[in-house]
């Protein structure tokens, strides 16, 4: 038939290659964080040891502060992230009065994207010819296009008067309807893929 590509494969294939099919569905559902980095080359990161939450006020759109407001347990989960990792990393969050060696902020959003090429249907017909069974396995390729949700995080590092000196960005595929649980996951799994880059040009540490 025109416009389909069949390709017919021996019954002792079959399993082989329903095998193989099930292993890259399985791939394909792996949570994935893409990241990249920015900074200040002339930037002494060694030197940065505390840490503070940049205040509202002095944030930038799209502010922290109202993604909070709008999505408060989606920002407890990474602010919580946050400061788990970089103080496991041995820096210190602090809420004193005095002025912290860097701020800390970020920037969360969610983007509908595009993409092309939905799953191939599988047929397997038995039968018989001259004197023997045989079986044949049918791939048959549809083109297809469906929407998803990617998240993007970005996590930025400012001096005590607001100039950018570092930021990671993150961006990964969710479920349109994930779970509690599934959240906690892949939040986590982002915020530290992401600061995994930082301190940059350092040796890449648990």
């Amino acid at each position: 038939m025109k416009g389909m590509n069949t390709v017919i494969a021996p019954l002792s294939q079959v399993w082989r290659l329903g095998l193989l099919a099930s292993l890259l569905i399985g791939l394909a559902g792996c949570s994935t964080v893409e990241v990249s980095q920015d900074y200040a080359r002339q930037t002494d990161f060694d030197r940065i040891q505390t840490l503070a939450w940049l205040p509202a006020a002095q944030q930038t759109p799209p502010k922290a502060a109202e993604f909070a407001r709008q999505n408060p347990l989606i920002a407890q989960r990474i602010e919580q992230a946050i400061a788990s990792h970089l103080q496991a990393r041995g820096l210190t969050l602090t809420d004193s009065e005095n002025p912290p060696d860097a701020y800390l902020t970020y920037h969360a959003s969610t983007e509908q994207e595009l993409s092309g090429g939905a799953p191939f249907g599988t047929t397997i017909g038995i039968g018989t010819g001259t004197g023997r069974t045989f079986g044949s396995v049918f791939w048959r390729a549809y083109p297809d296009w469906e929407t998803y949700n990617q998240s993007v995080l970005k996590i930025d590092l400012l001096t005590p008067d607001q100039q950018l000196i570092w930021r990671g960005i993150g961006t990964t595929r969710l479920p349109d309807h994930p779970t509690p649980e599934t959240l906690d996951e892949r939040i986590t799994e982002m915020v530290q893929t992401i600061l995994m880059q930082y301190p940059p040009n350092a040796a890449k540490q648990p």
